[in-house]
């Protein structure tokens, strides 16, 4: 897996090719000895498969996914703040992923939930 910094994650990870991480929020995250795991209320773009017009209270399409990091190494949380915000129906999130992007083999993502770096050479997303 290897891209300029100039490219979109979108355009680059194959699974990642139908889904909107900078508008899905995360719900969860649970670090393994190997593997980081960021559970999403995930957007949707219209060529996903399981794609369906937003709810008439959504903005987007969601699905609740888990994007799983694999094979990690070298791992730096630059900054970790897994601070909850609570919306109107009483769900709570710890933001988006506002930036994810891929130089050689290093992937760095950031939102409110924190930023790391960290070597990867497996990304895949999972239905909940």
């Amino acid at each position: 897996m290897r891209m300029s910094p100039s490219e979109k994650y979108y355009d680059q990870i194959e699974c990642l090719r139908s889904i909107y991480l900078e508008d899905s929020f995360v719900l969860g995250l649970i670090e393994g000895q190997d593997s980081i795991e960021f559970e999403l209320e995930a957007v949707l773009t219209k060529q996903h498969p399981s794609y369906h017009p937003p709810k008439p209270d959504e903005k987007h399409c969601y699905k609740r996914l888990v994007l799983r990091l694999g094979n990690c190494s070298n791992v730096n949380w630059v900054r970790k703040s897994l601070t909850p915000s609570t919306d109107a129906n009483g769900a709570i999130d710890y933001g988006n992923i506002d930036h994810f992007s891929v130089m050689k083999d290093q992937l760095r993502l950031s939102g409110d939930w924190g930023e790391v770096q960290l070597d990867c050479s497996d990304v895949s997303l999972h239905s909940i």
